[in-house]
């Protein structure tokens, strides 16, 4: 929270104490008032002054506390009411008018009183009335791309029979990945038995877990001098993903160069190791065992089956999440979410290059993530769940999961080392390198994460 809106937020606070202030100090240094009020006048004019004091301390005590705390503690309360500037205004005026009355037993100023206090009451009935029969309801996609720009959905029901609902607004509020936003939509009006729809769009920048909720639906209508709330619960969730591009062509060929390079004996179960395309026509040079026959005598010429070239190579991905205990810098958190990034983007590649083949990703930060299965849409979408949520850190456990890691995969994967290190490299990969069968170290491909070079390995299509 920047300066200004901290100063935004405590400005209602130190308005009522500066207002119960002034009006102390002019009773204590004007006479008449100590001589022309009674005991119970004084008594009932301290009351206010305490009750406008404890008002506006407990306001100021509420906006102090951080976002997280003041989000929970606004939650228990279902129902809000709010004096804006505009009200508080007003209602001076009215309390002047009052004791002026009071003090100069004056008729006149207490009909003027009287007829001021009546719009003021009327407002609050007003929006109290619209409030009671409403409900606010909100749809958010489960899972987002960072960066990606997505919209949610808030409808706004009016339940009431007869009673329209006029300028009603609906703020949501949104915490993760420290930070907290409050998207605002606005209803003119709502028809009874009637509902509305609107949107806000979000863009969400950084990888995890981000909460919706509470909804807080408000009005001030009709004379804004009074604002009463209503607050729901609805929690909501929303995993963000880490940002996921296509490998440039340099990469592609530095990670499936390696494979093509290796040659191994595989078992294959018939003619053909690739999946079948589409048919078409014959053309001259075309492989004579690749015709289909009975298409051909049905259309009466030569169609040839074509296949689409299928690598069924496994992968195993090795996530070295390194970052330092201290002194983290903004370099090392871009460097995280590149090498993140980077093994989302390898996964897809995967899948698109070798969709039966076996996917593997053992990652080690803060804690340990071993996450084993096939290249498969609905098999990524749990792998993207966990690289949403993973943390960077000492990753303390390398050895024990690569262990794992080569023992629970078949001869024929080959490994990708995907590491945020920036400090003592070679050491470090000899150390790993050793603990390994030298099949596997022949396989393994490093990649060392710097974001400066990132650009060429990974190329993300522009918003």
């Amino acid at each position: 929270m920047t300066r200004n809106g901290l100063a935004r937020r405590l400005r209602p606070g130190l308005l009522l104490i500066g207002i119960a202030a002034i009006f102390s100090l002019i009773y204590l240094n004007v006479p008449i008032f100590k001589n022309a009020w009674s005991p119970s006048g004084r008594l009932l004019f301290w009351s206010l002054q305490g009750l406008i004091v404890a008002v506006g301390l407990v306001r100021l005590a509420i906006e102090l506390l951080p976002d997280r705390s003041r989000l929970q503690l606004s939650s228990l309360r279902r129902s809000r009411v709010f004096v804006p500037k505009e009200g508080l205004v007003y209602l001076v005026i009215m309390i002047v008018l009052f004791i002026g009355s009071l003090l100069g037993h004056t008729n006149m100023l207490m009909l003027v009183f009287a007829m001021l206090a009546g719009p003021f009451v009327i407002n609050g009935w007003a929006t109290f009335a619209m409030l009671k029969r409403s409900q606010v309801s909100r749809a958010v996609p489960r899972r987002v791309m960072s960066g990606e720009l997505f919209a949610v959905e808030v409808t706004l029901r009016n339940l009431r029979p007869w009673m329209s609902l006029w300028m009603m607004q609906v703020r949501d509020m949104i915490s993760g990945a420290g930070e907290l936003l409050e998207p605002t939509n606005l209803f003119t009006s709502v028809p009874p038995n009637g509902r509305q729809t609107g949107h806000y769009t979000l863009r969400l920048r950084h990888r995890g877990e981000y909460r919706f909720g509470p909804l807080r639906l408000s009005s001030r209508f009709p004379l804004g001098l009074i604002e009463r709330g209503q607050i729901y619960p609805m929690p909501d969730r929303v995993l963000v993903y880490p940002r996921v591009g296509r490998l440039t062509r340099s990469a592609q060929q530095h990670l499936l160069g390696a494979a093509e390079l290796s040659s191994e004996r595989r078992a294959r179960s018939g003619v053909f190791h690739d999946e079948f395309h589409h048919l078409r026509e014959y053309r001259a040079g075309d492989n004579p065992r690749a015709i289909h026959w009975r298409t051909s005598a049905r259309r009466g010429s030569l169609i040839l089956r074509e296949f689409e070239q299928n690598r069924e190579q496994h992968l195993c991905l090795l996530l070295d999440l390194w970052q330092p205990t201290n002194a983290i810098t903004a370099d090392d958190r871009e460097r995280t979410e590149w090498a993140l990034s980077l093994a989302a983007t390898i996964c897809l590649e995967q899948r698109r290059l070798a969709r039966d083949s076996r996917l593997s990703l053992y990652g080690d930060g803060r804690q340990t993530l071993i996450w084993e299965g096939r290249a498969t849409a609905a098999s990524l979408e749990s792998l993207l769940d966990e690289l949403a949520v993973i943390a960077p850190g000492p990753a303390n456990h390398s050895a024990d999961l690569w262990t794992r890691a080569w023992q629970n995969n078949a001869v024929s994967t080959r490994y990708v080392v995907i590491s945020t290190r920036t400090t003592n490299c070679e050491q470090w990969q000899e150390t790993q390198t050793g603990q390994m069968p030298p099949h596997v170290v022949s396989k393994l491909q490093w990649i060392f994460v710097d974001p400066a070079e990132m650009t060429s390995w990974v190329k993300f299509e522009e918003a």
